[in-house]
């Protein structure tokens, strides 16, 4: 029988030494967190677990190896955060009070699970192998196929794509959706976090989770994605369903073509202002954008209600933009409304929470609907002005391009107002400090920063930008671009300090800085150091932990007269032990 400890638990392969491995430099000599299942343990005497992969509300998923089929494996084990604990012998124990909660979500895991297994045969999931029970919780087990997220494939090639490239990855999905509709299944997660890029080009769905997981203010621990979480979700307005799947999936292709994801849908909802930059408008079929519109909008009544309902707008090729573009410029009402909406080089739609109504198109297709309008315009304006006939040597040969654009600004021009929406080249963030570029008097008025998430880095210093999107050298609009940042964390491991005689207000004050929030504080009686102040730390100055993990701060509580404070009726020498601090 194979040897569980056999397998690195960083890519389960065969260990060629007892050290950090040379394939994954998973190194089995750092600490792990005592919350998640140890590393090289034998689950139900089959699955060998390795490194946990992802962590949310409601679960953690590790990789593992079945030791039955020889073949690498998730293993998704539900434990909602908040509501339960580890035991030592790595069954999960529900927190007082949580009982009901627990065991609510726990059923709702497992019948999901069964829903899924129920339909392997989608070429956009993960074949569910497995589903058991054991140390009071669930697992369901999924085979493990290579790849890598959609936004780290994105962030690889450029930040975009164009509509024919995201075609062809998405359109398959669309048949997967519909069929986990039809199975009462809906996601709520769409995103590019969520959706896999396999090794064979094809794009996977993950991330299934029960619906208060992706719910604002439930009992859970919520996981929702910013730009991508429809405003159901956060409980503003509507209930959710299959149209919560649609406008998410909406987001997803409309941040692949553009570079970013539209607004929060609170803050649609409040000021819907949505642009696109003119080439990507021009490049894009007529019929394509008229669909990401109607499933963009903001309250779920106006939204496009199923997948399916969008399939054909998506069937849409390139080819076909130009035929599509003069059908609709000859069918427009008013030029003149068509030319300004074009000047502005925005797509706008204004929508009213109070009178629960959302208009149902909205400037995503001007520019492509107008362009041919417009080219006509100017042409005939620039040929009247005798530009054709061998004129102003600094006037553009493309007369629609110069619409499009702005003269080049420099991106650290603090006045561009008056070039807002127009497009530039986006400048490079990475390397560089948040702190340093959001209080950059030179970016103000031209992009707007958002975190989209810290990551763990071992290359980058806790609060650096890893990466960005839209990438580097992309078009954006200036005034108008939100450019979403991943920041470190700095390193997963941090080397606990020694604190010792220093006083706890200011021991706290730097564990929180290092990141630490799951602390305790443990009292003894230690002769010849002063009152207040640290005799150590479990674990030990030196020790590299994660900032995850609780830390127990030992201060001394005897004064300073050397005559101890602890009660008469203490036998020990410790006084007071774990008392939370948090």
């Amino acid at each position: 029988m194979l040897n569980p400890n056999s397998l690195c638990p960083g890519c389960m392969n065969e260990k060629v030494t007892n050290g950090k491995c040379p394939i994954c430099g998973y190194n089995p000599e750092e600490l792990k967190n005592p919350q998640y299942l140890a590393a090289n343990s034998l689950l139900v005497g089959r699955y060998v677990i390795g490194k946990p992969l992802d962590i949310n509300g409601e679960s953690v998923t590790y990789l593992s190896f079945d030791t039955s089929t020889g073949i690498t494996v998730n293993v998704r084990e539900y434990f909602p955060q908040g509501l339960c604990n580890r035991d030592v012998d790595g069954s999960v124990m529900m927190r007082s009070g949580s009982e009901y909660n627990y065991n609510n979500g726990l059923n709702q895991f497992v019948e999901l699970s069964k829903k899924l297994q129920a339909l392997n045969e989608l070429p956009a999931t993960f074949d569910v192998v497995d589903i058991l029970e054991a140390n009071n919780t669930a697992y369901r087990v999924t085979r493990a196929v290579p790849g890598i997220p959609l936004r780290e494939f994105l962030l690889r090639n450029g930040g975009v794509l164009n509509w024919d490239q995201a075609r062809s990855l998405f359109a398959p999905l669309i048949s997967s959706i519909s069929a986990l509709h039809k199975a009462g299944i809906i996601h709520r997660g769409i995103s590019p976090d969520t959706l896999i890029v396999g090794k064979d080009g094809k794009l996977r769905l993950n991330g299934f989770c029960i619906e208060a997981t992706r719910t604002a203010n439930s009992e859970f621990t919520s996981q929702l994605f910013p730009g991508f979480a429809a405003v159901e979700q956060y409980g503003v307005a509507g209930t959710q369903g299959t149209w919560t799947d649609v406008y998410a999936f909406a987001a997803t292709i409309y941040r692949t073509l553009v570079g970013n994801p539209p607004s929060e849908a609170t803050e649609r909802l409040e000021n819907d202002n949505m642009t696109i930059p003119a080439k990507v408008a021009k490049e894009t079929p007529v019929k394509v954008l008229e669909t990401l519109a109607n499933a963009l909008q903001v309250l779920p009544d106006d939204r496009t209600q199923h997948i399916d309902d969008m399939r054909k707008g998506l069937s849409v090729s390139s080819a076909q933009i130009a035929a599509a573009g003069t059908a609709v410029a000859k069918t427009s009402g008013s030029a003149d409304v068509t030319a300004e909406n074009t000047k502005k080089e925005t797509v706008t739609r204004k929508s009213s929470a109070k009178k629960k109504k959302s208009t149902k198109v909205y400037g995503l297709i001007a520019f492509a609907a107008t362009a041919v309008l417009l080219t006509v315009i100017i042409i005939l304006v620039l040929w009247a002005m005798g530009v054709f006939g061998g004129g102003n040597e600094e006037t553009p040969s493309d007369p629609v391009n110069s619409v499009q654009s702005a003269p080049s600004t420099p991106i650290n021009s603090s006045s561009s107002n008056i070039h807002n929406g127009y497009t530039d080249l986006m400048p490079d963030f990475t390397g560089m400090k948040f702190a340093d570029v959001i209080n950059n008097a030179n970016y103000a008025n031209i992009v707007k920063f958002k975190i989209a998430s810290k990551e763990y880095s071992d290359e980058y210093d806790a609060g650096e930008i890893i990466s960005q999107s839209p990438a580097a050298g992309t078009d954006y609009e200036i005034g108008k671009t939100t450019v979403e940042l991943v920041v470190s964390a700095g390193s997963y491991y941090i080397s606990v300090p020694d604190f010792k005689n220093m006083e706890l207000d200011a021991v706290m004050l730097e564990l929180y800085k290092l990141g630490f929030h799951n602390i305790s504080v443990e009292y003894v009686n230690i002769v010849g150091m002063a009152p207040g102040h640290v005799v150590g730390t479990l674990p030990s100055a030196g020790s590299s932990i994660n900032n995850e993990m609780r830390i127990y701060v030992k201060v001394n509580m005897l004064d300073s007269s050397g005559v101890t404070s602890t009660p008469d009726n203490s036998a020990s020498d410790t006084t007071s032990s774990e008392t939370p601090i948090q």
